[in-house]
Order: C-alpha cells, then sequence, then structure tokens
C-alpha cells in the first residue's frame, strides 16, 4: 500500500513538472512557426526575394488569385506577383488556430495588406494566409500557403 501511494506521489510529481514543460515547447515551436510566416510577409513587403524564398520547403504549393494559381515553385509565384505591386505593406494580425503535430504545423493568420500596384492606383484589402509548415533541421519552412482575400 505504501508503495502504491509512493508511486502515485511520484507519478504525480512528474506530471507537475513535465507537463508545464511540454506546455513550453508546445509554445516555443508555435511562437517558432507563427514567426516564420510573420517573416514571410515581412519579407514579401519588403521585396527581399531571398528570404522570402527561404520562408519555403524547396517545392511547396503556393494557392493564390494570380494564375496558374496553384504554384509549386515560390521563387516563381513571388516574380510573377510581386511585380504588381510598386509598393505594399502586408500586416498579419493576431494569429488564429495554430497546431503543431511534432514536425509538422498549420496556422492561420489574418492580414491586411495596402499600398500601391504597379500602375500607381492605391489599394486596401485584407484576407486569410492559411498554411502547413514541416520542421526541415531546426527550422520550420512553409509547405503549404493559401492567401484569400476577404475584402
Amino acid at each position: 500500500m505504501a508503495l502504491r501511494f509512493l508511486s502515485c506521489v511520484l507519478l504525480g510529481a512528474a506530471a507537475v513538472f513535465v507537463l508545464p514543460m511540454s506546455g513550453i515547447a508546445g509554445g516555443d515551436s508555435k511562437k517558432a512557426v507563427v514567426d516564420r510566416v510573420f517573416g514571410e510577409m515581412a519579407a514579401f513587403s519588403t521585396a527581399d526575394r531571398a528570404a522570402f524564398v527561404a520562408s519555403y520547403v524547396e517545392d511547396p504549393t503556393i494557392l493564390d488569385d494570380v494564375a496558374p494559381f496553384a504554384w509549386s515553385d515560390a521563387g516563381r509565384w513571388y516574380d510573377a506577383v510581386r511585380p504588381l505591386f510598386r509598393d505594399v505593406t502586408m500586416t498579419p494580425g493576431p494569429p488564429g488556430e495554430t497546431l503543431v503535430d511534432g514536425r509538422h504545423a498549420f496556422v492561420t493568420v489574418p492580414f491586411s495588406i495596402n499600398g500601391h500596384g504597379a500602375k500607381g492606383e492605391a489599394f486596401k484589402a485584407s484576407g486569410y494566409w492559411t498554411g502547413a509548415l514541416v520542421q526541415v533541421t531546426n527550422s520550420w519552412r512553409i509547405a503549404n500557403a493559401a492567401i484569400t482575400i476577404t475584402k
């Protein structure tokens, strides 16, 4: 009986120490995932092609409203879409659903985008960036992204 009691106490103590630590690790992973997406948006805003492309895996899937609508090369997508803007600021909002399961993650981030088109016309819109990321070595990379303008 005493051994069973001691086992329960030790198990309970382990849960007190391990569970918060696993929550912290999960929080760190979620932060790293969101930071990667925020970095991708910042790279797009500042016209930093190298940083933008480095945010993605080698053969990602990017869904957007620019034909051919499904892209499998982040550099080609960037080269087709970024010239549509003379200047642009893509501002992320607070992340919505952020799920991390081992080396895979899913995140939805609302954003606003404003600036000027290539011909100088002002624009302002908002939407959602939704994607799946994978952990490559010790860094998160975007494997799939869907950019949806809602207004």
